[in-house]
C-alpha cells in the first residue's frame, strides 16, 4: 500500500520547516544548544560547532523541499530525528532540569515545554521521516538490468547443469 502523495508532500513540508527553522535559530544564537549539549553529555561545545549543524540543518531542509537524494534525504532526516529524541528523552531522566535546548530559538527557550512534549515532537519527526524514506524508491542494483529491478518478482534464468 502506498503512501498518498499529499501525506508524503506534508511530511516533506514539515520536516523541512523544522529543519530549516531549527538551522537558522543555531546560527543566530548558537549559545543555548551549546549551553544544553553541555549539561547533557558534559562537553564544551563551540559556537562553531553549533553553528556548523544549523548549517546542517540548512542544508537538509533545503535538500527535503528539492526533493533531492531521497533515500539519502529521509535517512538523514530519521538520524537526526533519532539524536534529538534521545537527547530529549535523556532530559526526563534527570534529577535537576535540563536547561532549554535552544532548537527553536529564544521564543522557545523562554517559556521551555515540558522534556515530555518534546519526545513527543522529535517522536513524530521520526514517523513522518520514516514516511519518506519507506515511499522513496530504491535504487536499482547494478547486477540487475532496468527491468528486472522495475520487476522484481521476475523469474531468473535457469542454469544448465
Amino acid at each position: 500500500m502506498r503512501c498518498p502523495d499529499l501525506v508524503l508532500g506534508m511530511c516533506r513540508a514539515g520536516l523541512a520547516l523544522i529543519f530549516g527553522y531549527a538551522g537558522i535559530q543555531k546560527l543566530r544564537d548558537p549559545a543555548p544548544t551549546a549551553e544544553f549539549l553541555a549539561a547533557m553529555v558534559r562537553l564544551d561545545v563551540a559556537p562553531g560547532v553549533v553553528m556548523a549543524l544549523g548549517a546542517a540543518e540548512i542544508i537538509l531542509a533545503l535538500a527535503l523541499f528539492a526533493k533531492a537524494a531521497d533515500r539519502l534525504t529521509a535517512r538523514a532526516a530519521l538520524v537526526a530525528s533519532s539524536v534529538f529524541l534521545t537527547f530529549h528523552a535523556l532530559t526526563l531522566t534527570r534529577d535537576t532540569p535540563a536547561p532549554p535546548c535552544g532548537c527553536m530559538g529564544a521564543a522557545v527557550a523562554e517559556t521551555p515545554l515540558h522534556p515530555g512534549w518534546w519526545v513527543a515532537f522529535t517522536g513524530a519527526m521520526i514517523v513522518a521521516s520514516g514516511a519518506l524514506l519507506l515511499a522513496s524508491p530504491r535504487a536499482a542494483s547494478p547486477a540487475h538490468s532496468g527491468a528486472e529491478a522495475d520487476h522484481p518478482a521476475a523469474p531468473l534464468p535457469e542454469i544448465a547443469s
